[in-house]
């Protein structure tokens, strides 16, 4: 009898969590917190009011990029006419972005009493360098906030709905793929703002691999729910979505070619081949989200015209058809960024 008590107040694990999607989902809510911890600990820290990123397309590009995720009205956009967000910053006092240790650099201004840093930026939309000054301020809990809460907020709305779906039925594929298709999006907006100065720091560098693991997920898993929603498409086309994953595979790897120190130090013309490679890749991961995109809009108005579907049916194709409608404009510039000039 003391054994049936102890057996029944052991804690179950849930279901969901026993699945291989539920493991998933927890390990993406790790991931958010290793996305959020070291750019939380750079508090405190002298910084020149802007975010930068070595990683920029094409990524043979000189300098460093500012970071979209750099708010507009931070110090770096207060110059007239504003920068452009395809602006490079080639150096700070002088000195290349690319050889400079940015944090570093800025810890020893403001030890020295420095207020303001001179920039040295390349306009590429009109070919033309120019230089300005931003001052040095400490990065407050206010500037985390403005740079990081609307990513966290976007994340954990994604995986909570994706908890929620895979919850309910955790055992159907359409909520499987469907929560694992959400909690990568909510992975890569958790990923994507880790660091003030996104450079090649061990762990910056395994951020980013992991970023780019999402990025040639998200594409595949996306075209498969394609394939389940609204209905399962029949036949099952099996050998095309494991060819998808395979190329969403190969994309994580190519894609990661560009985030190892080790390819930036290779003879040319093989650092050049690699990096070109590596923009190549991005282009083909943003293909096949859109070609995802595209066949479930297609199915979805199939689903709406078709009247073997009942009426509620297509009612909840057209709400979901006016949503994607409604992200069109994000879908869009994701678009843009496949199309070359």
């Amino acid at each position: 009898s003391g054994q049936h008590d102890s057996r029944r107040r052991r804690p179950r694990i849930p279901v969901w969590l026993r699945t291989p999607h539920g493991v998933f989902l927890l390990g993406v809510l790790l991931l958010g917190i290793a996305g959020t911890v070291p750019l939380a600990m750079e508090i405190g820290q002298p910084f020149g009011g802007y975010a930068s990123t070595v990683f920029m397309s094409p990524l043979t590009s000189p300098g460093v990029i500012i970071s979209e995720e750099t708010p507009v009205w931070w110090p770096i956009y207060w110059e007239q006419p504003a920068l452009e967000n395809s602006s490079l910053i080639l150096t700070i006092d002088g000195q290349p972005t690319r050889m400079l240790d940015s944090g570093a650099y800025f810890e020893q201004l403001a030890a020295n009493g420095r207020k303001y840093v001179t920039l040295e930026i390349h306009h590429v939309r009109e070919d033309r360098t120019s230089k300005i000054k931003v001052p040095v301020l400490r990065f407050k809990l206010t500037h985390f906030l403005e740079i990081k809460l609307p990513d966290l907020i976007t994340g954990l709305s994604l995986w909570l709905m994706a908890l929620v779906v895979l919850r309910a039925r955790p055992q159907e594929p359409l909520n499987q793929v469907f929560a694992v298709a959400a909690a990568t999006v909510a992975a890569q907006r958790w990923l994507e703002a880790h660091t003030l100065w996104l450079e090649f720091k061990p762990y910056e560098v395994l951020l980013e691999v992991l970023l780019m693991a999402v990025a040639g997920l998200v594409g595949p898993v996306l075209f498969h729910f394609s394939l389940l929603f609204p209905t399962r498409i029949r036949p099952w086309p099996r050998r095309l979505v494991i060819g998808v994953y395979i190329l969403g595979g190969v994309n994580f790897v190519l894609l990661s070619l560009s985030r190892v120190p080790a390819v930036r130090r290779w003879p040319e013309p093989f650092q050049t081949n690699a990096l070109n490679t590596s923009d190549l890749s991005y282009r083909m991961a943003l293909l096949i989200y859109l070609v995802a995109m595209l066949i479930m809009l297609w199915r979805l108005v199939w689903h709406i015209i078709d009247r073997r579907h009942s009426r509620r049916q297509r009612r909840i194709a057209g709400i979901v058809t006016l949503s994607l409608l409604v992200a069109a404009p994000m879908i869009l510039t994701a678009a843009d960024s496949i199309i070359p000039g």
